[in-house]
């Protein structure tokens, strides 16, 4: 079964010109064009209006894509620093609320730790 080629819907394909007629390439399907057989647009080489069409779509799609993309990412960002945020501000409240307490333990040990003989090392 031979496959289909999307392309074939879409290119009118030309009949390819000897090698030393052939000036540019279409592209979207990469044939090779002669200049009488060739549709330029915005410095692209077609073989075809409807290839021309389809390239430019697709360009808009793929330009939409990555603008969505872009704003995922500052979405994603976003959602960092608000957890980031919300962290500190536990750890905050955390501290007022037990600082006393976290302050004194920690200068008990402190304390300990200087009033304890220090032992020799064997």
């Amino acid at each position: 079964m031979i496959k289909e080629n999307k392309l074939d819907k879409v290119c009118t394909h030309p009949p390819v010109p000897p090698p030393e007629k052939q000036v540019a390439k279409c592209a979207l399907c990469m044939k090779p064009l002669g200049r009488d057989a060739m549709v330029t647009r915005e410095g692209k080489a077609f073989c075809c209006n409807s290839a021309a069409d389809m390239y430019e779509s697709g360009d808009q799609h793929y330009q939409e894509f990555l603008g969505r993309e872009k704003k995922g990412a500052f979405g994603r960002f976003m959602k960092k620093v608000a957890v980031l945020i919300i962290l500190v501000v536990l750890l905050g409240a955390i501290y007022v609320m037990f600082g006393d307490q976290i302050m004194a333990k920690v200068n008990e040990l402190r304390g300990a730790s200087a009033t304890e003989p220090a032992t020799p090392a064997e």
